[in-house]
């Protein structure tokens, strides 16, 4: 009698540790990699927004220049763009910047690297700008990578005595690859001998992406020309 006893109550005890078990484990993993789908912007956004490493930033799409019209376009009027009911009121892209630790006081110093992800002109083809130290080339090779070893590749261009910057387009893979990415590195060489690797944050990437989604989502109503509030 006894030993049915102890062995009901074991059982008990075993049921109620894996049941505990089981909600610790869903409370420490359904927040990983969730996205915050409450809180996201409205279209047509324009401000910065801080997602943990990362940063959404948007701009009035009127801010940036224009494209020339092509040779069968008549000139368009001021404040009017090509299919304007297609038009989306901001243009969006997430930064992370890299800073140098000032070895006295250890904080932030200055920014050394700095990742921008976004989707460029009217079709919202994905894009990679990144900044880099001077120490670089124009022609030098520059990897953006993830932990399972996906790679986008680019070139360094545009060296100042400040910084290089390295842009490309990137495919829909590729894209899709980058910012559901659990950790990232920008990989170069520096005066081509040397083989540098820094991390890049991705803590609130994914919910930056979908804040980025949001806020250039195409069903954004276009303001009126020379409209005015009210």
């Amino acid at each position: 009698m006894i030993r049915d006893h102890l062995g009901i109550f074991t059982a008990a005890v075993f049921g109620v540790a894996v049941i505990t078990l089981g909600v610790i484990a869903f409370f420490m993993f359904s927040g990983e990699d969730s996205i915050d789908t409450g809180n996201l912007p409205q279209p047509g956004f324009v401000g910065t927004i801080e997602y943990d490493d990362w940063e959404l930033i948007c701009v009035p799409r009127a801010e940036m220049a224009p494209p020339p019209p092509s040779s069968d376009q008549p000139d368009l009027e001021p404040g009017t763009s090509p299919n304007q009911s297609d038009a989306v009121e901001s243009a969006c892209r997430l930064r992370h910047e890299v800073m140098a630790v000032d070895g006295e006081n250890g904080e932030p110093s200055q920014v050394i690297l700095a990742v921008h992800l976004s989707l460029v002109g009217p079709s919202e083809s994905p894009a990679l700008m990144l900044r880099l130290p001077a120490t670089l080339t124009e022609g030098d090779m520059v990897v953006l990578r993830t932990r399972d070893d996906f790679a986008v590749e680019t070139l360094a261009r545009d060296c100042s005595a400040d910084e290089c910057v390295a842009a490309s387009t990137l495919s829909e893979r590729e894209w899709g690859r980058l910012v559901d990415a659990e950790s990232l590195q920008v990989v170069f060489r520096v005066d081509d001998v040397q083989l540098v690797s820094v991390d890049v944050g991705t803590e609130g990437l994914q919910n930056a992406h979908a804040a980025l989604q949001a806020a250039q989502a195409s069903d954004a109503s276009p303001p009126e020309p020379n409209s005015q509030e009210r």
